[in-house]
């Protein structure tokens, strides 16, 4: 996903101010729900990027760690949640994704100008016009069927396009 600026100067700025980030509220709820075990597992995991992986107490101590070399922040858990699918932790997995959808990605869409937000395609039941370079006799369509009769029937079908018969 890409980042915007602004809202990871909004995310700074409010960090900054003393206020505590929702990602650090949420990881010590985390933290809680995380077994000796888990937290070992995940010390393991991390070793290549993390030094003195060994030495972690405990998951905030690890959370920590993998904050302060850049792997997870305010506007990125994506590694968190493959490590927890790693130790089959796909309930924890489901929390930080829903934490992700809710904070994270609420942020981008909030800061992203408005003409770069999806807009709804309205498809008009009108008849397809003509163009006029383009030839309607012999055309891409074939002899028989002219560019100008072909009808979009939204009631039929969102997919599908309907003109004359081609015989076959």
């Amino acid at each position: 996903m890409a980042q915007s600026l602004l809202a990871q100067s909004a995310l700074l700025s409010l960090n900054s101010m003393g206020h505590t980030s929702n990602l650090r509220r949420f990881l010590l709820k985390l933290s809680k729900q995380l077994t000796d075990d888990n937290v070992d597992d995940l010390k393991y995991l991390v070793e290549d990027y993390v030094d003195g992986a060994p030495n972690i107490k405990n998951a905030l101590d690890l959370f920590r760690k993998l904050q302060k070399v850049g792997v997870i922040c305010d506007t990125n858990v994506d590694k968190l949640i493959e490590l927890l699918r790693e130790i089959e932790r796909d309930d924890l997995v489901q929390k930080v994704i829903t934490f992700k959808e809710d904070n994270i990605e609420a942020v981008f869409a909030m800061s992203m100008p408005a003409y770069r937000q999806p807009q709804r395609l309205d498809i008009s039941s009108e008849p397809v016009s003509a163009n006029p370079s383009v030839p309607t006799n012999g055309g891409l369509l074939g002899p028989d069927m002219p560019n100008n009769e072909l009808k979009f029937d939204r009631d039929k079908s969102a997919n599908s396009l309907h003109g004359p018969k081609i015989p076959a």
